[in-house]
């Protein structure tokens, strides 16, 4: 049987979509191991996959390996997840140095044509290579239409990850942001300004800027820890960062966020939003996109913002653009609940089984026959197991 592997980056965000894919491909005959990013190393060869569906193709880590994989004879499709960023801030950050291994995959699956005009305007893949779907993570939005209470007027969502870390320390997470081709001196700009961020929005909610009885809720990163949320502000205030946070947004009158892609979602489901726009900021590493700032309210000062809030409280705010306007279209593609279907017809359309290609446990691989790689695979199963990235088969099961 046709294997395809898919590789799961973040069980939270992504699940929904990634089992939608997977349910798909197997419908149409494929056999579909889903791995965890963490543990793809030791697992992904021995699904002996002929296609791997890779979250991104970042230097230092995937990069590399969709190359090892693509000289194996092994297809490689990217489904880049960080598709709502600046130009140049994918340009900077988001490719491999090495540009000629953005020729090893066979499909890059494109949200909508803003996206594709960055690749194709930069020359980084081909026409044939492209494949405009939309968005699959919003497809549950467009096909489960339950009606949920509105029990939160205002949902404050944190992306403050850098100054306050859940998973690694600050000398681990400076050389994952350099492993993706950003400078020192441009991690330690990013890492200030969102400590600065933090202890402004943390001193806003405590000196009751928002002025909402009941109503107010914070959700911080899943990349954070929200236990420092919990110690300034309180814990009724803090929400699950465990839940995914389209869970939160449906409960939610109105969106409050710091250059987030949440505000995307926002938009599709019609939930006004604003920037925290007033806040300390840098272009070069931290920006909206146009979409993001069309469909955001952009407040410049604290009083635009309490403006907004006293719309909040009386239940006046409206979303900022319907999603019938062109712009969803040109980000987007379809909001149709079908994205991970024209997925699944590209690969399965596309896919040649290929009888010469070669299983091996070189390169980025390690092979669990050995006692080495056999204990790392056990220590590093144990640290994902207790991690808030674990998927279970009930789980999947109630996706």
């Amino acid at each position: 049987m046709n294997n395809i592997s898919l590789i799961l980056d973040n069980p939270v965000r992504d699940l929904s979509y990634v089992s939608l894919i997977a349910m798909d491909l197997a419908e149409k005959g494929f056999e579909v191991n889903i791995i965890p990013s963490n543990m793809r190393h030791y697992e992904l060869i021995f699904s002996e996959p002929e296609y791997v569906l890779y979250p991104h193709q970042r230097e230092g880590s995937s990069a590399q390996e969709i190359s090892f994989l693509s000289d194996k004879g092994i297809e490689v499709g990217v489904l880049e997840t960080e598709q709502h960023v600046k130009e140049n801030y994918f340009i900077n950050y988001q490719i491999p140095k090495n540009l000629n291994l953005l020729k090893k995959p066979k499909h890059i699956f494109s949200w909508g044509f803003y996206f594709s005009s960055i690749l194709k305007k930069n020359k980084l893949y081909s026409d044939k290579q492209i494949k405009i779907v939309g968005n699959p993570r919003y497809d549950e939005y467009i096909f489960n239409t339950e009606i949920i209470d509105k029990t939160i007027k205002l949902l404050i969502a944190t992306s403050f990850e850098l100054a306050n870390p859940n998973f690694l320390n600050k000398r681990e997470s400076m050389k994952a942001f350099q492993n993706d081709n950003m400078s020192k001196d441009d991690y330690l700009r990013f890492h200030n300004i969102h400590k600065e961020s933090l202890e402004k929005l943390t001193m806003l909610i405590q000196e009751n800027f928002f002025n909402i009885e009941n109503g107010l809720k914070l959700r911080p990163h899943p990349y954070e820890n929200d236990k420092l949320y919990i110690k300034k502000l309180s814990k009724s205030l803090v929400l699950d960062n465990r839940v995914p946070i389209i869970n939160h947004l449906k409960s939610a009158e109105s969106f409050l966020h710091y250059h987030s892609v949440s505000s995307v979602d926002s938009a599709v489901l019609q939930i006004p939003s604003i920037n925290m726009s007033w806040f300390p900021m840098d272009s070069k590493v931290h920006d909206s996109t146009r979409f993001m700032k069309k469909t955001s309210y952009q407040p410049n000062t604290e009083d635009e913002m309490i403006e907004l809030v006293e719309l909040i409280n009386n239940r006046q705010l409206t979303p900022k653009l319907d999603s019938n306007n062109n712009i969803f279209e040109e980000f987007l593609y379809k909001l149709d609940g079908i994205s991970y279907k024209r997925i699944t017809d590209h690969i399965a359309r596309d896919f040649i089984s290929n009888s010469n290609k070669n299983f091996t446990f070189d390169g980025p691989f390690n092979d669990l026959n050995k006692t080495e790689h056999y204990l790392k695979f056990i220590i590093n199963k144990k640290k994902w197991t207790k991690s808030k990235n674990i998927f279970l088969l009930t789980i999947l099961k109630s996706t």
